[in-house]
């Protein structure tokens, strides 16, 4: 009976590190053909007549929803963590190619998240942040590769700025909640995906039709000499 008990607390424990490991984040596996553009899908039922039928606003809302990435704008999924619904506000799918000398970075995706219905303990879990966790509030979630073509190992933050064309400056290598932007990549490695999550100022969210974000410098590993300085890329939302 004890070998019992022990077998069941392990299954539990096991279950609810793993649920603490993907909370907050659509870790898309999952892919989109890149938009030259980088341009957001709008929600394919934003314009539709609005109807009295419940029913039909019922199976509207239905094809909205999924248990997998989130990757149509408006569609939503129920974390399982906190139970806080995600909803995809905007999305752009550059794929563009980042050249950092011999650490080569792709960016596959922008997203831009609202979270509601939240819980008590996700806003304590994020109350270290400087923008204080309210229901609703948004996100910023960068998806990417890097790549080391040389034959040393190379080191770097993946992106240092996140800034919006709402004047909000994010030093996403210090101020994320989810993701760990410190990369130390090994010769002829490829770290794929890897991804950040910052927090967005509440105030004209839906507004954001431009992010530049700013890369951090390359380094190397053993010499801490510096390889690569830091390039600027700008992404549209349309």
């Amino acid at each position: 009976m004890k070998k019992l008990f022990s077998m069941l607390f392990m299954i539990i424990l096991f279950g609810s590190l793993v649920a603490c490991g993907q909370s907050g984040v659509d870790n898309t596996k999952e892919d989109k053909k890149a938009d030259n553009s980088a341009t957001v899908k709008e929600d394919t039922n934003k314009n539709k007549e609005p109807t009295d039928n419940k029913e039909n606003d019922t199976k509207s809302e239905d094809k909205l929803v999924t248990d997998g990435p989130l990757l149509e704008s408006g569609q939503y999924k129920i974390d399982d963590q906190y139970g806080s619904k995600i909803t995809l506000m905007k999305i752009a799918t550059p794929k563009i190619n980042i050249d950092l000398g011999d650490l080569k970075m792709t960016l596959q995706d922008v997203k831009i998240f609202k979270r509601e219905n939240v819980s008590e303990e996700e806003k304590n879990d994020f109350s270290q942040t400087d923008i204080p966790i309210t229901d609703p509030y948004y996100t910023i979630q960068l998806i990417y590769d890097i790549e080391n073509t040389s034959d040393v190992p190379l080191t770097t933050t993946g992106f240092e700025y996140i800034i919006t064309d709402q004047q909000q400056q994010i030093e996403a290598s210090i101020d994320y909640i989810g993701g760990e932007p410190y990369y130390d990549v090994q010769s002829g490695a490829k770290l794929s995906p890897e991804y950040v999550v910052c927090i967005l100022k509440p105030e004209n969210v839906e507004d954001i039709k431009k992010i530049t974000l700013k890369t951090a410098e390359v380094f190397n590993s053993d010499s801490y000499e510096t390889t690569a300085g830091s390039k600027t890329i700008e992404v549209k939302f349309e």
